[in-house]
């Protein structure tokens, strides 16, 4: 909340430096005036002059708290920056409310209850500070009784000087009652009257910030979103390269929970003696060499794919596999279901030894989450080239 409490507050504004082309400044405000708490608005025009201090926002006159609602300060030179500064000026005395480098085509922006922020020259924000958002005016209304002192306000103000009280329509001065928490207290007892004790103030409020879950993309600017606004977990982690050059199996476990899908890739792996390679799931209980559903076919240069359907793992090759195959290749796993640990796989492949290609599909449910993917063969061989490596989200 800015605020102008009296007549010899005004607001302010001035430049680092000497600008060629001015600065557009409209500020809007409401003036409630303390008597009888009525309200007008209005509008500032103004321009910036350098370094010259240029007022804003003029004082109230006597007996008006004047709330600003809007502050807008456009820098129409295309290629400078021009440093801007706010503030109060209380008879000379100066208080800093902001100070922004604006570039050209930029937008300082204040909207009471909402902050600063700063817009490009296509209306998107550059940067916001929500100091302000959280602040607001309440309005409380008593009945004396001529012997009660104290009276309960709905929240605190935020302290005794940005509090009004009236009596009957009679500003009180603020020598003659105390604040503390939500307590008003009173010197003296007001008189009996239906609501005839008034008290204006600016307190805290609960920013307005929206539940879990419901904020859709049609709420979001587009092309605003970066890499660094997306949740862990909303990207993909991708895992250090291991060898297949060796051992008759590779692992990667530690797999974390909550994960749904996986890509595997093969580049150039060779096993030292024909056989069939495969990937294993495990979870916390182990690798499972069963229940495995899919086909795999292998499509040559001519005649019909071969077709085969194994079960104790997820096929990338056919049965038997010559030795000096170099396999490379992408299989996808995908969590369908959390409850059961059903994951669908789907597999593309191709051996740069000759012109064969692999496409398979299939699905494998798990006991548990799971933890591990085993690149290995059936027989078992071992591996003596290439190399694999995972990502999951």
């Amino acid at each position: 909340m800015i605020a102008l409490t009296s007549t010899s507050r005004q607001l302010e504004m001035d430049l680092a430096s000497a600008s060629s082309v001015a600065l557009d400044i409209v500020v809007t405000f409401q003036d409630i005036r303390y008597a009888d708490q009525v309200k007008n608005v209005g509008t500032q025009l103004s321009s910036s002059n350098g370094v010259t201090d240029v007022i804003i926002a003029t004082a109230p006159t006597a007996g008006v708290l004047r709330l600003i609602q809007s502050i807008s300060v456009c820098n129409r030179d295309n290629t400078a920056t021009e440093t801007a500064r706010i503030y109060y000026d209380e008879s000379g005395t100066e208080s800093d409310i902001i100070q922004v480098d604006l570039s050209g085509g930029d937008q300082l922006y204040y909207e009471d209850n909402q902050g600063w922020k700063v817009l490009n020259s296509v209306g998107s924000v550059k940067s916001s500070d929500s100091n302000n958002s959280n602040i607001g005016v309440s309005l409380n209304n008593f009945s004396g009784d001529g012997t009660t002192t104290a009276f309960s306000l709905t929240t605190s103000p935020q302290t005794e000087n940005l509090v009004w009280v009236y009596i009957g329509g009679v500003y009180q001065f603020k020598n003659g009652f105390t604040i503390s928490g939500t307590t008003l207290t009173f010197d003296t007892a007001p008189p009996t009257g239906t609501t005839n004790i008034e008290v204006v103030y600016i307190s805290d409020v609960t920013a307005n910030v929206p539940p879990s879950d419901s904020v859709t993309s049609a709420m979001i600017v587009d092309a605003t979103i970066v890499t660094g606004d997306i949740a862990a977990g909303g990207t993909f982690t991708l895992v250090t390269e291991q060898a297949t050059t060796s051992g008759t199996s590779i692992t990667f476990s530690d797999i974390p929970s909550g994960t749904k899908i996986i890509i595997v890739m093969l580049q150039g792996v060779s096993i030292a003696t024909a056989d069939r390679v495969q990937i294993r799931l495990g979870d916390s209980g182990g690798v499972e060499a069963t229940g495995y559903t899919g086909n795999i076919a292998q499509i040559v240069t001519a005649g019909n794919p071969t077709v085969e359907s194994p079960t104790i793992g997820i096929g990338l090759t056919l049965d038997a596999q010559a030795a000096t195959m170099t396999l490379s290749g992408t299989l996808i796993l995908c969590l369908e279901d959390s409850t059961n640990h059903t994951w669908n796989w789907q597999w593309v492949g191709i051996r740069a030894d000759a012109l064969i290609n692999y496409v398979g599909a299939g699905f494998k449910d798990i006991d548990t989450a799971l933890t591990t993917v085993t690149l290995t063969t059936t027989v078992p061989s071992s591996f003596d080239a290439g190399a694999i490596n995972i990502m999951y989200k």
